[in-house]
């Protein structure tokens, strides 16, 4: 047999090892109950050749969902607060991200890591992806020693991920315990769920509901909507409306007033519907209890105003 020939079945043979054992699943790495801590890790592979005591090397193969274009990477308020949000359950220090900007990253307490891509070189990878493209996502990550700290090998890792509209765990909408009565929840409809700290909702109600002709509606409308008392926001949004009173100036207010400010047409298939955006402090209130507890818009009204 030509010499050559084996030569090059052995190199071939080799390289295809090579990459079966260079990375793997993490929940083959770390056994099955890894998986179980770290649910967000199933799209995770680490490089079996880089792990540590104190952390790893892996990439997380991201979903993409939506448009990724540079106009969007930069201006949909989506990606303000991040390209990609990670939240680690331990303090630890993340490195190696292709293209990242790092004077960008925002860090809290070493768990949470709102990071950016690079967006003033060409070509942009992300911005590149189309919907149901993969991202690949690299990074290494060290946590901080401990005593008998063997034991935590497999146990430091990643809790929660926000990708654009990908977000893992998959919120669960509790519909038994969320209705119309205690907070108005048939009327909002979720754009955007993905947001850890805030939340992009259409409201939309049946225009017989409202008691108001449709063009009436067209040329102007008010609504009132309140959020519970012991909730402070930080931003509250309406692209097609203004909003009072201003939460710089009264930052503790949770009865608002939106007030049709453009001419776009809010009647949608017979329903009212304008978007809504607020954002909160994830460190303080759980995202389940930051929900619109009242709206009043012409006769229509559900949920209760708060005293």
């Amino acid at each position: 047999m030509n010499q050559n020939f084996i030569i090059t079945v052995l190199m071939i043979a080799i390289s295809l090892y090579g990459i079966e054992c260079g990375s793997r699943l993490a929940e083959d790495v770390f056994k099955e109950e890894h998986l179980k801590q770290f649910p967000c890790h199933k799209n995770l592979t680490i490089e079996t050749n880089q792990v540590w005591e104190d952390g790893f090397k892996g990439t997380l193969k991201l979903p993409v969902l939506q448009d990724m274009s540079k106009d969007v990477l930069e201006n949909d308020p989506l990606f303000k607060y991040g390209h990609v949000n990670l939240t680690f359950n331990k303090n630890v220090r993340v490195s190696n991200i292709k293209e990242e900007n790092h004077g960008a990253r925002k860090e809290e307490d070493n768990k949470k890591f709102s990071i950016f891509t690079k967006l003033d070189i060409n070509p942009i990878e992300l911005a590149e992806k189309k919907v149901g493209d993969v991202w690949d996502l690299g990074f290494t990550i060290h946590h901080d020693l401990e005593e008998n700290s063997g034991n935590l090998k497999g146990k430091v890792g990643i809790t929660e991920i926000q990708f654009g509209n990908y977000i893992c765990p998959e919120p669960i909408r509790a519909e038994a315990d969320q209705t119309a009565t205690d907070w108005c929840y048939h009327y909002i409809q979720p754009v955007d769920k993905t947001q850890p700290d805030g939340l992009r909702a259409d409201i939309s109600i049946p225009i017989e509901k409202i008691k108001m002709s449709a063009e009436d509606l067209k040329s102007n409308w008010t609504m009132d909507l309140a959020f519970p008392k012991n909730i402070k926001l930080q931003t509250l949004h309406f692209p097609d409306a203004n909003v009072s009173p201003d939460l710089n100036q009264k930052p503790n207010a949770n009865m608002f007033l939106a007030e049709k400010s453009n001419p776009n047409d809010p009647i949608k298939d017979g329903k009212f519907t304008t978007e809504v955006n607020y954002r909160f402090n994830r460190d303080k209130y759980e995202k389940k209890n930051v929900k619109i507890v009242y709206i009043k818009l012409g006769n229509f009204q559900c949920g209760k105003k708060p005293n």
